[in-house]
């Protein structure tokens, strides 16, 4: 299981393409897919949104259907209450609710779902992208559509879903009262995209200039 310090949220600015290729987003964790745990957000079948907890066979997912809209920006939220984890089929209900999804500033979750109740292990530190684990072939590139203003918190950010949405304008999140402590605006270099909050830079890899942001965000 999992304690209170371990809470943690995630938030970008997503513009998907129309493609119906299954397309990775987010990933940190394990690079052992079937066994080990890790946490993906990915877009699939063109306006489909899913989140995973874990490994391929034992995670927790909430998936929004037909609420993420191609050819535009949305916002996405992810938190993580630093409650318990695990795979006991009693406690499945407290797994699922740990966990949200916000998409534009609303619940994003259409439905909930889990693979053998859950996952009891810790989440490695292994691989750390915005994007494809790279060399897994069921976790694909982030090949259409673009990522922007990527920031992380170490806190469970739920309770701030309407300041960090901002009623969809952008605004720079390390100014918040509850600042993210990882923080990645990708529009300057495709080879560094600077942690402008904390030290965890991060490396271009297959990314190109006309990958840059150059619109809002």
């Amino acid at each position: 299981g999992s304690g209170a310090s371990d809470a943690w949220s995630i938030s970008m600015w997503v513009k998907p393409s129309t493609t119906t290729n299954s397309q990775t987003l987010f990933y940190y964790g394990g690079d052992d897919l079937a066994n080990e745990g890790r946490i993906t957000l990915t877009q699939f079948q063109g306006n489909n949104l899913s989140f995973s907890y874990g490994s391929t066979s034992n995670y927790i997912a909430h998936v929004g259907v037909g609420n993420f809209p191609t050819n535009q920006w949305n916002h996405v939220l992810i938190t993580y209450d630093g409650g318990l984890t695990g795979n006991a089929s009693a406690d499945i209900g407290d797994y699922i609710t740990a966990f949200t999804l916000s998409i534009n500033g609303v619940n994003g979750s259409s439905q909930a779902a889990h693979g053998n109740y859950g996952w009891s292990a810790n989440i490695p530190a292994d691989k750390y992208r915005i994007g494809r684990l790279l060399g897994a072939t069921t976790s694909a590139y982030l090949s259409d559509g673009i990522v922007n203003q990527v920031a992380i918190w170490d806190t469970d950010e739920s309770a701030n879903v309407s300041a960090i949405y901002n009623s969809g304008n952008t605004q720079d999140l390390s100014l918040l009262s509850s600042a993210p402590v990882h923080y990645y605006e990708i529009e300057t270099s495709v080879t560094t995209i600077p942690d402008l909050v904390g030290s965890a830079d991060l490396t271009g890899f297959n990314f190109n200039n006309v990958d840059l942001v150059t619109d809002t965000p």
